[in-house]
């Protein structure tokens, strides 16, 4: 979501009708990579941090936070 619609619910609408669309395929655990910025925000929908991931983007270390949320 670009920034200057951060805090208006866009991100939430978004992630609700992912799920929702999940849920009707019959999908019962996302999985997501999330920024440590954005950890915050998937907690507040229900997602919880399984594991630190460390990458490698332009020559420098960036680190990720691999999340999940069961839908059942």
């Amino acid at each position: 979501v670009a920034p200057h619609h951060h805090k208006k619910g866009v991100g939430r609408k978004l992630m609700k009708e992912i799920e929702n669309i999940a849920r009707e395929k019959g999908i019962k655990t996302i999985f997501l990579n999330a920024s440590i910025t954005a950890v915050g925000f998937y907690n507040k929908l229900g997602y919880l941090p399984v594991k630190e991931i460390i990458e490698e983007l332009g020559g420098a270390e960036v680190k990720m936070y691999e999340m999940k949320k069961d839908l059942s």
